[in-house]
């Protein structure tokens, strides 16, 4: 019987500088935007995408201070740095807490970035008003280009080597999405880890072989 190596739990180190984000068309407006500060219209920017899109690395970018949208009504405002993002800020978010932040950083001179899976709708009229105006930005699906470059970064967040052959195979065989290509590689490196095998296309194949994310 074969052997298996059972996956030990290791970190992997996320890198957040600039110059490790991942430009492609998808999101170049928004990386735009965060190279524009301070420079702005307004005070405040939205940004929205779908889970992985990269989100939390441009707020990262922008400023050190984050904190949830679910934080903010036990949130003391005067204690906030000139650069805040707001992350994960949905319709359930307290919607009077967040329309004090939007007028506070106004009156005190504070940027402000959200993020969100999508552009929230709120009840209070005041605070739907202020979203309606406010700078908005998508990062949209993810184009080829970008995907290669995400996969070979987070190879080598997890120091695992493979060629350019393998990564082309996965980009035309896996869901163009950002969700997608975090899953293979958490897959890929639990593989690796527990096999001590080497991410080939074989490999890749079984990997996928799972999921729905296959073509035929």
């Amino acid at each position: 019987m074969e052997t298996v190596q059972l996956a030990l739990s290791l970190p992997v180190r996320s890198a957040f500088g600039r110059s490790d984000f991942c430009v492609s068309a998808c999101n170049a407006e928004a990386v735009s935007w965060i190279d524009r500060w301070p420079d702005w219209p307004f005070h405040c920017l939205l940004i929205y995408g779908d889970s992985g899109c990269g989100k939390t690395h441009l707020g990262r970018i922008f400023s050190d201070f984050h904190i949830e949208a679910a934080d903010l009504s036990a949130a003391d405002f005067e204690t906030f740095p000139q650069k805040v993002v707001v992350e994960n800020v949905n319709d359930q978010t307290d919607e009077t807490a967040l329309f004090h932040l939007y007028n506070f950083a106004m009156e005190s001179g504070r940027s402000l970035i959200l993020t969100a899976r999508k552009i929230p709708v709120f009840q209070l009229a005041d605070l739907q008003s202020r979203m309606q105006a406010m700078l908005k930005v998508q990062i949209k699906a993810p184009d080829d280009e970008l995907l290669f470059a995400l996969l070979m970064k987070g190879f080598s967040e997890r120091h695992i080597l493979v060629s350019a052959d393998v990564l082309e195979y996965i980009v035309k065989n896996t869901e163009r999405s950002f969700a997608a290509i975090q899953s293979f590689l958490e897959a890929a490196d639990q593989l690796s880890l527990e096999q001590k095998r080497k991410i080939t296309v074989p490999v890749v194949k079984q990997i996928l072989s799972p999921t729905s994310f296959e073509k035929a």
